[in-house]
């Protein structure tokens, strides 16, 4: 069974990192805790409830972490 892989949406990162994952491993934790957090929980709502207002906070939350991540690249 062949795993599925995308490319991490960090800016200037390039790795590849599992289906269903934003970031490979190096590049998620590269951003701030609280900010990982906002994304898993806004994901999780939309989710349970998609709606246009969850999906533009998962987008928020999605966008400060890559520029986050992108901040913390040497």
């Amino acid at each position: 069974m062949k795993t599925s892989s995308q490319t991490c949406a960090a800016i200037g990162c390039g790795a590849s990192c599992q289906r269903g994952m934003l970031m490979c491993k190096a590049c998620w934790y590269s951003v701030p805790t609280l900010q990982r957090r906002a994304v898993n929980k806004t994901w999780s709502a939309y989710k349970a409830d998609p709606t246009i207002e969850g999906i533009k906070a998962y987008r928020v939350a999605r966008d400060a972490a890559i520029a986050a991540a992108a901040e913390a690249r040497p």
